[in-house]
């Protein structure tokens, strides 16, 4: 999996497995940086993800998606994370 930043830098946590796993990578990617990731299930929260280019075993996944997000990343693409209910 490699992670562009083609039209802006982005924050990236990314996690084995889900939310609770162990922390792979944490950090922004600088405009015109990429960083390459393996794993067959991660977890990611992006800031700015419209700023990312993604691309899974050299082919380009477009999400469509935009702004801050929770996703799981693997071998397939993406799919959105769903959220976490706010207590209140």
């Amino acid at each position: 999996m490699r992670l562009t930043a083609a039209r802006g830098d982005c924050w990236v946590q990314l996690r084995t497995g889900g939310p609770q796993g162990r922390v792979l990578y944490e950090g922004t990617i600088q405009q015109g940086q990429s960083a390459r990731f393996t794993g067959r299930r991660l977890w990611a929260r992006f800031g700015s993800f419209a700023n990312l280019d993604l691309s899974v075993n050299g082919h380009a996944i477009h999400s469509g998606l935009t702004g801050t997000l929770d996703a799981f990343l693997s071998p397939g693409g993406i799919r959105v994370a769903p959220t976490a209910p706010q207590g209140g």
